[in-house]
């Protein structure tokens, strides 16, 4: 459980996380509850809350409230987490947003719930409330059956898509020498086609780019397909990158004779 904890940015590079809280922290008025349920909607994330919970609702936007449970729960025998528990339960959870996994335990006999789960879309991270204390001193010697119970709930969690690079796709991504030289003239000339570079070589009394020999129109398909070039010219990314390169000053010079 972490206690105090602050939603982290969608691009801090947490991956996938289960985060644990209690329901009348989360329902506290003060309490940053929209940045909590953003940071679970991300995929690979999150949000599971636990008792105590104020009497009342428990999500803003879901139906879910909580209310003191009336009696000791009974639950099927294929749940033993939720059994070990029952007797120490004192909430009881409404609502039909969202799903419940029977398999584990998420409803009681009686069909009143104990655990619920919502998701977003598909691909989402989920916010899940449970009236289990899964925190209780009679699990202290059954850690690998709250793990279990644990790892079910965030089977359910969206997984963000993995991108898979190729090596052509790495390829495009890097500049080649020759891939600088025409930005070099991209830059000098103000040209973002191969005819127009072509063209303003010609004009210049000293050509100062040999560019013979070239495939001009692969490697501007190339520059282009990174987002270097445009008709104009070098877009805003490929001067940047020129910038930075060891061609930059060379481009410099090349444009101070243009």
């Amino acid at each position: 459980m972490l206690l105090n904890a602050k939603p982290a940015d969608a691009q801090a590079g947490l991956g996938e996380a289960l985060l644990m809280m209690t329901g009348e922290e989360f329902q506290d008025p003060s309490s940053d509850q929209a940045d909590w349920l953003r940071w679970a909607r991300e995929p690979g994330h999150a949000l599971l809350l636990l008792p105590p919970f104020n009497v009342g609702p428990i999500v803003s936007g879901l139906d879910w409230t909580a209310a003191f449970a009336q009696v000791t729960p009974a639950t099927a025998a294929n749940a033993p987490l939720a059994a070990m528990l029952a007797a120490e339960v004192s909430f009881q959870l409404s609502g039909i947003d969202g799903d419940s996994d029977s398999s584990q335990g998420h409803v009681w006999t009686s069909g009143q719930l104990n655990t619920r789960f919502w998701k977003a879309h598909s691909d989402s991270g989920l916010v899940a409330a449970t009236t289990l204390p899964i925190w209780s001193i009679t699990l202290l010697d059954s850690g690998l059956l709250v793990q279990e119970w644990l790892a079910a709930l965030f089977s359910h969690v969206g997984k963000a898509a993995e991108t898979v690079v190729t090596a052509d796709a790495e390829a495009v991504a890097t500049p080649t020498p020759r891939d600088f030289a025409v930005m070099v003239c991209c830059y000098a000339y103000g040209v973002g086609t191969p005819d127009a570079l072509v063209a303003a070589l010609q004009r210049q009394p000293v050509q100062l780019m040999d560019v013979r020999g070239f495939d001009l129109p692969d490697i501007y398909g190339r520059l282009h397909a990174m987002g270097l070039v445009e008709e104009r010219g070098l877009t805003t990314k490929g001067l940047e990158l020129l910038r930075q390169s060891a061609f930059w000053g060379y481009a410099a010079r090349m444009k101070e004779g243009v």
